[in-house]
């Protein structure tokens, strides 16, 4: 097995994992907002502390993985590409209209 394949069976896994974690998330608000007792919200919000981990760590590891695979393709001058790098500084708290302009010079190419 390569790197690229194990990295990509990564980026899979996480996928799925965040994916579960959030459907997880969905399930537990739901059953929470069916609550009548606190008795009977109990085991949901036991439930509830290991989705942040999971959720957390799936993203950072597709956050991860997906730079590594972008890096591979040589993608990174593609459309896609620097729209999510704009998104990200936007996240991050980067400069919006610096991100913009570099999003919008490298969609118009």
């Amino acid at each position: 097995m390569t790197l690229y394949s194990l990295v990509l069976f990564l980026h899979v896994a996480a996928a799925l994992a965040l994916a579960s974690a959030l459907s997880i998330d969905a399930l537990i608000l739901f059953q929470l907002h069916r609550a009548t007792t606190s008795t009977a919200a109990h085991p949901w919000l036991n439930l509830w502390s290991a989705v942040p981990r999971i959720a957390g760590s799936s993203g950072l590891l597709l956050l991860l993985s997906g730079g590594y695979l972008t890096d591979r393709m040589s993608a990174w001058s593609l459309a896609w590409s620097s729209s999510c790098r704009a998104d990200s500084d936007r996240y991050f708290g980067r400069d919006y209209q610096q991100a913009d302009e570099r999003a919008a010079k490298n969609l118009c190419r």
